[in-house]
């Protein structure tokens, strides 16, 4: 195991819960806030091609400078800006980033880049509130725990203290911006938000490589669903590719 394997800190604890994320069939993967690149690389391990973006040269440069990966592409820009297409990810992953941007314009952003069908991942922080002390005080026992038997590595990446939002705040944010998105506290001063866009789900789909979105081709009824397993097969308007739907299409 080399070193950078072995690295713990608080993001790093939560990386398979974002690893956990990956949908089957997931083709383009993109990990917003990449710092040095350690989760775009570990994503890369099941997702063909990822991207990784940043807005610190220097974390950038760390990233490139552990060799090169024909899987994995690191972008130094602005998340908000850069030109990616529309609905060209089957994963989105942002870790201990969001705070660092204008919450419901990035999420929105990640809502647009989101191919149908794949999935968002966000690991946050936020600023605590009176209620939640009791909780931290649970989190310092445990981290020292953490810290004695794994060390801690302290990023060289640009920080931002403390966040500017609370758990409620970006509870309510990410219900308005990614409806039926699941919000959860997690103990090492973390919550995680992760949202499934709704919409055709397919091989192709995921790939962002199927132009044809779910529509009455021509002004016509799609065919009625048929029924598998826990969901209904469908094919796809524009390029007929099947696909499972968790319920019966609405289109």
């Amino acid at each position: 195991m080399s070193g950078r394997e072995r690295r713990w800190n608080h993001n790093i604890h939560y990386y398979p819960l974002v690893l956990a994320a990956v949908p089957p069939g997931c083709q383009r993967a993109l990990d917003v806030g990449c710092g040095e690149g350690m989760l775009a690389r570990q994503l890369a391990d099941r997702v063909p091609q990822v991207v990784g973006i940043d807005q610190d040269a220097a974390s950038v440069a760390a990233a490139r400078r552990q060799g090169p990966d024909s899987q994995v592409g690191f972008v130094r820009g602005d998340f908000l800006a850069h030109p990616f297409p529309p609905a060209s990810f089957g994963l989105i992953s942002c870790v201990a980033a969001l705070h660092h941007m204008d919450p419901g314009a990035a999420l929105a952003r990640m809502s647009q880049l989101l191919a149908p069908g794949g999935t968002l991942v966000v690991v946050g922080l936020a600023r605590s509130r009176l209620p939640d002390l009791p909780r931290d005080a649970v989190a310092v026992i445990t981290n020292l725990g953490h810290r004695v038997t794994k060390g801690y590595w302290q990023h060289p990446s640009p920080t931002v203290w403390p966040p500017p939002h609370s758990h409620p705040e970006i509870r309510v944010l990410a219900g308005e911006t990614l409806p039926g998105a699941r919000y959860r506290r997690h103990l090492l001063w973390r919550y995680s938000l992760v949202w499934v866009k709704p919409g055709f789900r397919s091989c192709h789909a995921l790939s962002a490589e199927c132009s044809g979105l779910p529509q009455y081709p021509g002004g016509r009824p799609v065919p009625a669903a048929r029924r598998v397993g826990l969901g209904y097969r469908t094919s796809c308007p524009g390029c007929g590719c099947a696909g499972i739907e968790p319920s019966r299409p609405a289109w």
